[in-house]
């Protein structure tokens, strides 16, 4: 009976993953700076600064799995914002996130100017301008040389971008050079 009921869970483990994703996209909370105050919280109790890595996840899955890759070698969790199309079509990508402790949440379509994060669903406080492709360097740089590094920093990069699974890495090591916690929103 119980290998039973491990089957059918895992033959509904996939469909039903795209429909919690499906029901997210609809009911989906949109979450403002002020109130995204009240909802990150740090990974543990500690006087350190924390800073928080959110991904659009519009494009692509290699890049993406490669991020999560990093990510986890950097024991490292992070929210990740997906349209419902990504969802749709790589949900065991979807799930993995979700299983390797990280936050997925819906994203709206890109917008006319390329974003699709709008100042209602969650405003960042750097954006890594990882979309702009001057390379990995340039997004390490934009990064740890930002002027909005600071505590509880929203870091906004995409993860359909080469440049920001080959920058992830020395941005992490960086962040906790300067004393940063990596710490995840919406937890």
């Amino acid at each position: 009976m119980m290998e039973q009921n491990n089957e059918i869970w895992y033959r509904l483990r996939g469909p039903g993953l795209v429909c919690l994703c499906a029901l997210l996209f609809f009911f989906g909370s949109r979450i403002s700076q002020k109130s995204a105050s009240i909802a990150v919280s740090s990974t543990g109790e500690s006087s350190s600064p924390v800073v928080y890595l959110i991904f659009e996840t519009v494009y692509g899955k290699e890049p993406t799995e490669e991020i999560l890759d990093i990510l986890a070698s950097y024991q490292a969790k992070a929210a990740f914002f997906v349209t419902e199309e990504w969802a749709e079509k790589y949900p065991d990508t979807v799930e993995r996130m979700d299983l390797e402790g990280h936050k997925v949440r819906p994203l709206s379509k890109p917008g006319k100017n390329g974003s699709g994060l709008s100042a209602a669903d969650i405003e960042w406080d750097i954006d890594s301008e990882d979309w702009k492709d001057y390379g990995a360097a340039s997004v390490t740089e934009t990064v740890l040389q930002n002027p909005g590094l600071k505590n509880r920093a929203v870091i906004r990069f995409h993860s359909g971008t080469r440049d920001t699974a080959e920058a992830l890495g020395d941005v992490i090591c960086g962040l906790r050079e300067k004393g940063y916690e990596l710490a995840v929103l919406f937890t």
